[in-house]
């Protein structure tokens, strides 16, 4: 039954509308609605099975698929077994960063501070690597499945293609995507998602339950089990890629939290009543020295460096 295929597809929003509503027709019978629920509980279960390197994804999946049909000809439903065995295997494909044999991995690691790396992969996509971004991927994709593994900060731009989903798996989190540019900043605490174009959904690894979808313009925290959702006005998350910087009143708080990421400074207010104050400023392609230097003027303060640490503070 070809609408297997499609069932997680489905659930993660990813289809193109023909497929969209052959699925949503095949639901409208009950145990078509009882199976594929089974496969996104079963699907959902699986992603904290670890070892399945050494299956035959591919042959495995078609062979069950094969078994289903000829059941399905004396019996409407399936075994929850036989559910849970091709969904296990299915899912392994799609979503584990498999490092196996033969495979030809590479690392990359943007130790340049002040820099951005740019990684061109395979199919097409292009991903950004901030200062201490490490990238994890295969020299080329296999025919299911586009995985990749991130620490740090960086911003993908992924091809699309619909028969082959693009992962990043993170410390706690999975991002799939079909085709779209997005900015990830994984922190020691947590993780921020931002989308610019297309659709992305995130799901927690340690916590089944917690996933969402996220459209352009909107922002995703991730703290273990708690996912807030928010949307954005300005592209200053990106703007340690393009080195485009605008502030539109905007407090010094928050600007500083920006040109940290841009430029790995660390950074000390004096006192509260600093940190409020605003800021309405363009810096295209500065460095830091030029970019304190107007925030001084612009906000009439006073910027010292001590130990390597700036101390914002007000004129004596």
């Amino acid at each position: 039954m070809d609408n297997l295929n499609l069932i997680i597809p489905h659930y993660l929003g990813e289809l193109d509308d023909d497929d969209k509503q052959k699925i949503d027709l095949w639901l409208q019978k009950p145990d078509n609605k009882q199976t594929y629920d089974q496969y996104v509980r079963i699907w959902k279960i699986s992603s904290s099975v670890k070892c399945l390197d050494e299956i035959d994804l591919n042959k495995s999946w078609k062979q069950l698929l094969l078994e289903n049909k000829k059941k399905q000809r004396n019996s409407i439903g399936f075994s929850i077994a036989t559910i849970a065995a091709s969904i296990l295997m299915f899912l392994a494909s799609w979503w584990f960063l498999m490092i196996d044999k033969g495979v030809d991995y590479r690392m990359v690691i943007n130790s340049k501070p002040n820099s951005v790396k740019e990684v061109s992969l395979a199919d097409g996509s292009i991903v950004y690597l901030n200062y201490n971004a490490k990238l994890e991927y295969p020299k080329q994709f296999n025919t299911e499945y586009r995985n990749v593994k991130l620490s740090g900060n960086a911003f993908f731009r992924v091809a699309k293609d619909s028969t082959r989903p693009f992962t990043v798996k993170l410390k706690d989190l999975r991002v799939s995507v079909l085709g779209t540019s997005f900015d990830i900043n994984e922190l020691l605490d947590y993780t921020e998602i931002v989308v610019k174009t297309g659709k992305v959904r995130v799901e927690s690894i340690d916590f089944d339950e917690n996933s969402i979808v996220l459209l352009p313009n909107e922002k995703l925290i991730c703290r273990r089990a708690e996912m807030i959702k928010t949307n954005i006005e300005d592209e200053n998350y990106i703007a340690w890629m393009t080195g485009i910087y605008k502030f539109s009143s905007t407090s010094l708080s928050d600007v500083f939290k920006i040109l940290k990421k841009g430029y790995n400074i660390k950074y000390k207010f004096a006192n509260e009543k600093i940190e409020i104050i605003p800021l309405t400023a363009e810096f295209r392609e500065k460095n830091i020295d030029d970019i304190i230097e107007i925030i001084q003027l612009c906000c009439q303060i006073k910027i010292v460096e001590k130990n390597n640490i700036l101390i914002i503070k007000e004129y004596e």
